[in-house]
Formats: structure tokens, sequence, C-alpha cells
């Protein structure tokens, strides 16, 4: 689909050379087949229209602001940013999503999960993520992993891997499996209050 195309199944967008800016449009739905040709930049903090995202898209990045009605995050590949601050409506960030660099989703309040097999090419940033509640196995990170204030979060999983700092600040109560802690040491900064458990049954271990 060209660009020209999706203007047209898009009204009131505004397109230039390095991708599309889609802001306070009254439209519902982006085209499930989302050709653009550099970043997709999605306003949408007076938009209560947009309920759905596209589920295949060329775009370079996304970034997306507000939108309370969208509530599904599509698995898509993705080689530059995902940033999704403050969408209220996203419950999950959906299993093997791949992001080349960052992925961004401060204050999405009513985030409960995230998938398996997700792989992030640079950091992963949920602070104040509030009702967070799950991590899914086989998380890659390669830069940091941003956690602050994650106060739901009840388990770290023991298999994830981080290339850069693990901050847990504000998680009161979480378990954190032993391997975690030594294998990264300085480079986790933890909450006040936190269990350390045995990494295969999830018990206290033994002292």
């Amino acid at each position: 689909m060209s660009a020209r195309k999706v203007k047209m199944e898009i009204p009131s967008a505004i397109y230039n050379e390095d991708g599309v800016d889609i802001s306070n449009c009254k439209i519902r739905e982006l085209p499930d087949d989302f050709q653009v040709n550099g970043n997709a930049i999605i306003y949408c903090d007076s938009n209560e229209y947009l309920e759905k995202l596209p589920t295949k898209s060329n775009a370079i990045s996304f970034y997306i602001s507000g939108s309370p009605k969208i509530s599904d995050f599509p698995c898509l590949t993705i080689s530059g940013m995902f940033i999704a601050d403050d969408c209220k409506g996203l419950t999950a960030i959906p299993d093997n999503l791949q992001v080349g660099s960052d992925l961004i989703m401060r204050s999405c309040r009513n985030l409960r999960s995230v998938g398996d097999c997700i792989t992030i090419g640079a950091n992963l940033d949920l602070e104040q993520c509030t009702n967070l509640e799950t991590i899914g196995e086989g998380l890659t990170v390669r830069g940091d992993l941003r956690l602050m204030g994650c106060n739901s979060l009840t388990l770290l999983p023991s298999d994830i891997s981080v290339g850069g700092t693990i901050d847990l600040t504000g998680c009161n109560g979480i378990n954190i499996p032993e391997n975690i802690i030594s294998k990264y040491g300085n480079r986790i900064t933890l909450p006040h209050e936190y269990n350390i458990i045995d990494e295969i049954n999830n018990y206290p271990p033994f002292s």
C-alpha cells in the first residue's frame, strides 16, 4: 500500500518523507497493513476514537501517546523504537514481540502482563505500570530493564537476559530468584523489601 493510498484511508493525517504524523483524527483504526516510509507518530491525547493498531507495518518506529480505547498490542517486528506512554487501555504485551531499539510503555496503568520470548534491542522501560503482575519467560533485553514503581509485580523470572542494569525500585515484596542476584550483582537496584527464592522451586533457599 503506497503512502498516497494510506492518506486516502486516513483523513486529516499529515505526511512527510520521514513517515506519518497522525494527531487529533477521528479515526477508529489504522490500516491492517500499515505501510509508511519512516516513523509512525500517533498523538492521541485528544483522540478517544482510535481503537486498533495495525498487525503489520514497515514503520521504523512507533510513537503513541494516550488513546484509552486501544486495548490490543499487535505482535509486530519493529526495527526501531516502540513508545506508548500512558495508554490506559493496554493490558498485555504479546508473546514473541521483537523491537530493535527501545520499548517504552511508562504509566500504562492497566498493563498486567508481559508475554514470553520477547526480544528488545535496547531498553525496556515499564516505569509506573502499577498493575503489572507477570513477566513471561525468555525475556531478552540488550539494554536496561526499568521496572521502577511496578508494585504489583510478584516475580522476576529466573531466565531473563539483560545486557545493562535492572532497576526494581518500588517493587516491594517481589520474589527474586537467587541466580538473578548472583548474576547481576551491582547491576541490579533492589527495592526496600524483597524475597530471594530458589530459582527452581520458587521457595526461599535454605540457609
